[in-house]
């Protein structure tokens, strides 16, 4: 199986034949799995603010979600952050939910074989069930990091969450990582190798990741969220919310493991116990 990380939902490649682990560690993925944990019926993704209220109108039961620049619009019933929507009840509610680069992403990402919203919390459940799509669809892998600045910039914490990411799909597929393999520049001068059973090829940006991940934890596969929340301070968007009085968001998107609801993007037809869509292009 071939993993690669995309730094940025555009530098993923041949989607259709890879299953998506897409992330916004702070905050979008990690907000969707607290909805479903506070009991969302479902989630729908909106590409824009624009699209998100046209999507609510006409449903009564269901609440608008999401933010701009980091704080939610006024005639939003919720934003972006996960320790405010810890303590909400959104049993019976649709909502629908729009971000500056979270739900992009999982936009972009829709032609996947699957598509999972995948963070921190959720990490290895998210795995789990990735690896379970792939295995019966013959399909590889895709680490996508949404980003900043609309998926324009890198993000240092998606970075650091991709590289757990790609330490659980090592361990989860056998613990070895293959010998590398010939890629596009070397494609037609070194001919490929036997790949070893029970390991998986990695690109570089998953290197990259895997590497700055564990740069940043003692025990790659017990990290503690003490650890993660250190990483995560350089980063820009835990600065920005810290200027923003939303610095507890950061704890709480740091936090390793402790859910097992797994978001999944449905098709129509599709049945998921976390379901996510996406609003219809008007």
């Amino acid at each position: 199986m071939h993993i690669e990380v995309a730094c940025l939902p555009r530098d993923a490649t041949r989607l259709p034949e890879r299953v998506a682990l897409v992330i916004d560690v702070i905050r979008a993925t990690t907000t969707i799995v607290t909805m479903f944990e506070r009991g969302a019926r479902s989630v729908i993704l909106a590409r824009d603010v624009a699209s998100a209220r046209a999507a609510v109108a006409p449903h009564v039961s269901t609440l608008l979600v999401g933010e701009v620049g980091g704080l939610h619009p006024p005639d939003f019933a919720y934003g972006n952050s996960p320790v405010a929507l810890s303590d909400a009840d959104f049993r019976q509610h649709d909502l629908v939910f729009s971000t500056s680069n979270g739900t992009k992403a999982l936009v972009a990402a829709a032609e996947a074989a699957g598509v999972i919203a995948a963070c921190l919390r959720n990490g290895r459940a998210a795995v789990t069930t990735a690896l379970d799509i792939a295995r019966a669809a013959n399909a590889d892998i895709s680490v996508i990091c949404a980003g900043r600045a609309g998926g324009t910039q890198q993000g240092l914490d998606d970075l650091i969450c991709a590289g757990y990411l790609v330490e659980q799909l090592i361990a989860q597929s056998g613990g070895m990582i293959a010998a590398w393999q010939p890629d596009a520049d070397f494609a037609s001068t070194v001919q490929r190798g036997a790949i070893e059973p029970n390991s998986v090829e990695l690109d570089d940006s998953a290197r990259i990741a895997l590497r700055l991940y564990r740069n940043a934890v003692r025990s790659p596969l017990r990290p503690t969220a003490g650890e993660i929340r250190a990483a995560f301070q350089e980063s820009g968007a835990a600065q920005g919310l810290a200027r923003l009085q939303l610095a507890e968001d950061v704890t709480f998107c740091a936090q390793i493991d402790v859910s097992e609801v797994v978001p999944r993007l449905v098709r129509p037809g599709e049945a998921a116990p976390y379901p996510l869509s996406i609003v219809a292009a008007g």
